[in-house]
């Protein structure tokens, strides 16, 4: 489906009968396209209760979710285009259902412009309405010196490459999930054990803690001998809380190695962990006052 995106970009003139240059700030339009695929090129490699990821061979991808209201909502590439060209969405900031809306804005795009010269920087953007901004036709200048026109463009069609069509619906790229074991409280049933399951590793978890979605039977006993270790017995069986486990439908969509991508996890929470295990909640306390006492000594 192609899109008539609308932008604004900014531009390093001089105007006649002057000697030092101004910025200029234009509104344009150009033309997107968001890839439209069938179930075929995009089946269902993961399903987790209702949930459907579905997998082009490299990427993932699920129904890119209106959560302005109470209720997620599916969006229609429909609703993406009207809203896109028409200007009528309500919010300022991107959506779900106008993903292009004020892109121009977001993400130091300006900032390829020099220092005296940018919008951002000098916070002119606050106060851009539409008597600032002018149709290039309607623009007068006797040199060209700089503009971040392509970078914008750049930006948009970058946004369009994380987007697809399936039936109509607007899909978006999407983690790959996996089971995560988390730890509440210093044992004891103090807080207890979780397991989760999650599409993003958290820099906060411990090393070991991360299971990919063909690791489940590994990942339950994992968890059962966290939860023991710490004397969290309410939480044995430690199962995933939304109570779905991941169904695989394509193995080969599997691609996450939380060994090798998550790494050493949180240092300061292994150690925590650590101490819990050794000697109940007042180790993990008397590790934890430990490791703050070091920190601040450096």
């Amino acid at each position: 489906m192609k899109i008539t995106v609308p932008f604004i970009y900014e531009a390093l003139i001089v105007k006649p009968r002057c000697r030092k240059p101004s910025l200029a700030i234009i509104r344009d339009t150009f033309e997107v396209e968001i890839r439209e695929v069938n179930e075929v090129t995009l089946p269902v490699a993961f399903k987790v209760g209702e949930s459907s990821i579905r997998w082009d061979g490299n990427n993932l991808w699920n129904y890119y979710y209106d959560i302005t209201g109470k209720t997620p909502a599916l969006v229609t590439a429909d609703t993406v285009k009207n809203n896109t060209e028409s200007g009528e969405n309500k919010y300022s900031h991107r959506s779900a259902t106008s993903p292009f809306s004020n892109f121009w804005l977001h993400g130091n795009i300006s900032d390829t412009m020099s220092a005296r010269h940018n919008v951002r920087l000098h916070g002119f953007h606050h106060y851009i309405d539409d008597n600032c901004v002018i149709e290039i036709n309607d623009l007068k200048y006797r040199e060209w010196i700089d503009d971040n026109k392509q970078v914008v463009i750049d930006k948009a069609n970058e946004i369009a490459k994380g987007l697809l069509i399936l039936n109509n619906m607007l899909f978006t790229q999407v983690g790959e999930p996996r089971y995560v074991i988390v730890t509440f409280g210093l044992g004891n049933n103090h807080g207890g054990t979780g397991m989760f399951i999650q599409s993003h590793y958290n820099t906060n978890i411990a090393n070991d803690n991360y299971f990919n979605a063909l690791q489940y039977d590994a990942a339950i006993q994992y968890a059962d001998k966290i939860a023991t270790n710490r004397g969290d017995n309410k939480s044995v069986p430690v199962r995933p809380n939304c109570g779905n486990r991941i169904k695989v439908l394509i193995p080969e969509a599997v691609k996450c190695s939380p060994n090798t991508e998550h790494g050493a996890g949180c240092d300061f929470m292994n150690k925590i962990e650590d101490g819990i295990v050794k000697a109940g909640p007042l180790g993990g306390l008397l590790t934890g006052l430990s490791e703050i006492a070091k920190h601040e000594t450096q």
